[in-house]
């Protein structure tokens, strides 16, 4: 039997850590800052389109990054999404023009989907490659890789995005973006080297999918059940800042505490792999339990309460990602991945936010808590219809 022991992760799976550390955090530096740079350039009647333009161009930019999968050399495209990315950085401390920066924003956004896209799938097609037969093991190190991967553009939001608020206060606009594009760079072009060391996995494999092959509809239903998850902690860490003083939360624990649950989490979730419907419904049920403490609790309810939402958080979204890679071809998994994500991480937290936002324009921050219960509620109805659907098949 094939023991875990004899398994490890490829040197190669490593860079492509650092390259979903590197992209998520140019696009934390650019959401971060965006209401610092907003402000100092009195440009304040245009920052629900600078945030709501960025959104629309990663849709755009997942649907065509998974598109291109099968159209373009891989690597290639992987070099250019990573150049633009610099170039519209370093831009920011540059356009003084409202309407180029609106601009500046849409380009940013499409580049950063496609770049997803394509890092998403290069891993998934690394982790895959590298097992000598379909077990339990591999399963697991699948998702533990995937874990990982993901827990790398998550501490990106302190040492890029929290990084870069503090270097605003330090030195002027246009030399933080300049110095974070330029570190940016250096490190892309070291982790290069090794990436470009297995080019077998950026061969283009199979037939060209029909047109309309990027748009995965079996990827939606998962979407939408993990977007339930997603959209709780979307708000959460949104609106950290007036959560906190409702709740007299240390904003530290509001952010750095939950980012450290989801840490554990994703690697728990590799563990989990084996009994993963028990799992998912483990996590589903911490997320609402957080959920409904941080609306009721007190002091260390809500702090215990910020923790759960991030560990259940953690474990649920590497599960879905893994639930998802079994159901699809090889050929289709990119595809899959990218439509996965528009619905999980960008429509379902944006229509969460929306509507937590006008809800507490009415009745508060803290009493607006209520609200989010039903979206990972739910997310475990649907979960649950799933498995039955699956069972009487």
């Amino acid at each position: 039997m094939f023991s875990q022991r004899n398994w490890s992760f490829p040197i190669v799976f490593y860079p492509f850590v650092g390259v979903n550390f590197l992209t998520c955090g140019l696009m934390f530096l650019g959401n971060m800052t965006i209401p610092i740079l907003v402000e100092e350039r009195e440009w304040e009647r245009e920052l629900g389109l600078m945030s709501s333009l960025y959104l629309i161009g990663m849709v755009f930019g997942r649907v065509l990054g998974g598109w291109l999968l099968s159209r373009v050399n891989n690597l290639y495209a992987l070099h250019a999404c990573i150049f633009m990315l610099v170039i519209t950085t370093l831009m920011y401390g540059v356009v003084s023009v409202p309407a180029l920066f609106l601009g500046l924003r849409v380009v940013q956004g499409m580049v950063q989907g496609v770049t997803f896209s394509f890092s998403d799938s290069l891993v998934a097609k690394v982790l895959e490659s590298t097992a000598p037969r379909k077990s339990d093991v591999p399963e697991q190190q699948f998702a533990k890789g995937m874990g990982y991967y993901s827990v790398a553009g998550t501490i990106s939001i302190f040492a890029i995005g929290y990084s870069g608020l503090f270097l605003m206060e330090q030195i002027p606009f246009h030399m933080m973006y300049m110095l974070v594009a330029f570190v940016t760079m250096v490190l892309y072009i070291w982790l290069s080297l090794f990436i470009s060391k297995k080019k077998e996995i950026f061969l283009l494999q199979g037939d060209k999918p029909k047109w309309w092959s990027f748009f995965v509809l079996a990827a939606i239903p998962y979407g939408v059940m993990a977007g339930g998850i997603a959209a709780v902690f979307a708000v959460v860490t949104t609106y950290s800042e007036p959560l906190s003083k409702e709740k007299e939360l240390f904003l530290v624990v509001v952010t750095i505490g939950i980012t450290l649950a989801i840490v554990l989490g994703r690697v728990c979730a590799g563990y989990m792999t084996a009994r993963t419907q028990t799992s998912m419904i483990f996590a589903m049920s911490m997320v609402i339990s957080g959920t409904i403490m941080l609306w009721k609790g007190r002091d260390f309810l809500a702090y215990g309460a910020v923790l759960m939402i991030g560990l259940g958080y953690g474990i649920a979204i590497i599960l879905f990602f893994d639930m998802l890679k079994r159901q699809m071809k090889p050929e289709m998994i990119g595809a899959a991945f990218a439509t996965f994500s528009i619905v999980c991480f960008e429509l379902m937290p944006a229509l969460a936010k929306w509507l937590f936002a006008n809800e507490a324009v009415q009745q508060g921050y803290e009493n607006s808590l209520g609200l989010l219960i039903g979206f990972p509620i739910s997310s475990l109805i649907l979960f649950l219809l799933y498995l039955g659907i699956r069972k009487n098949r």
